[in-house]
């Protein structure tokens, strides 16, 4: 239609539902990165309203749980990610020291590393990676600003926990 050469005639409902079939093939193909966001509260019409402002007037996004518990080192946060829970041990894993691989903290902010780490949950669960439900953790890898942050996790009643994440 933009480029003239559609069979369909040009009018206003023409347009409007080769927009629409547009928009859903786009979101088809970003699916899991949406439904990531979306959980985090950075999608569906809260994206900039939520967050603080740099010196140079962007604003950060902040994400959303859906619940908290606990403060300074006991800090866990649950979001929701795809329909489900998704518990990370928040200060544990954001700690100054006693990972063996160094702090997180030079490589960006708790809500960074989160959100990196809830989008590769996502994107596992979509590929059909099972979390192990017993003792066992697994452990995955992902890229924030620039530098890979592992983490391990299980799932147990329901909820995938992210018992603590760490430089690589």
């Amino acid at each position: 239609m933009l480029t003239g050469t559609s069979a369909y005639t040009n009018n206003a409902g023409n347009s409007d539902w080769a927009r629409e079939q547009l928009v859903s093939a786009y979101f088809k193909s970003k699916e899991a990165e949406y439904i990531a966001l979306l959980g985090m509260g950075m999608a569906g019409g809260s994206a900039g309203k939520r967050g603080t402002k740099t010196s140079n007037g962007t604003v950060k996004s902040k994400l959303s749980p859906i619940s908290t518990k606990g403060e300074g080192a006991t800090l866990k946060r649950t979001f929701k990610v795809g329909g489900i829970k998704v518990e990370i041990n928040s200060e544990h894993g954001y700690r100054e020291s006693g990972h063996r691989t160094g702090s997180v903290r030079n490589v960006g902010t708790m809500d960074e590393i989160e959100s990196g780490i809830l989008t590769d949950v996502q994107s596992a669960i979509k590929a059909g990676v099972k979390f192990p439900s017993s003792s066992k953790t697994i452990e995955r890898t992902v890229q924030v600003n620039g530098s890979t942050v592992g983490y391990t996790a299980k799932e147990y009643d329901g909820i995938i926990r992210v018992s603590t994440y760490y430089p690589k």
